[in-house]
């Protein structure tokens, strides 16, 4: 896939893909996708660069606004990650 380009290219797929999967990806939309700008930076961080240290403060921020909007008090950072709250997980 390459911008500015909005479809799949059929054929690339193809050289690596089955045909099951080519189907999957293709049935994936790229309208919203391909306004996408990949970035480098960690916002989340001052240096911008991230570390476990800055993906854990931001998990904990978001545990923690979990809990206030109704999630469940006891959900501790590390139960955070491993359920996915907050990222479409399960």
């Amino acid at each position: 896939m390459g911008l500015p380009c909005s479809a799949w290219n059929t054929p690339l797929l193809s050289q690596y893909f089955i045909q099951e999967d080519c189907e999957a990806i293709m049935g994936i939309s790229l309208g919203s996708v391909v306004r996408l700008h990949d970035s480098k930076y960690w916002f989340f961080a001052k240096d911008r660069k991230y570390s476990v240290k800055s993906g854990y403060r931001v998990a904990l921020r978001q545990c923690m606004a979990a809990v206030v909007e109704g999630g469940s008090s006891d959900m501790s950072p590390q139960t955070f990650l491993e359920q996915g709250v907050g990222t479409g997980g399960s």
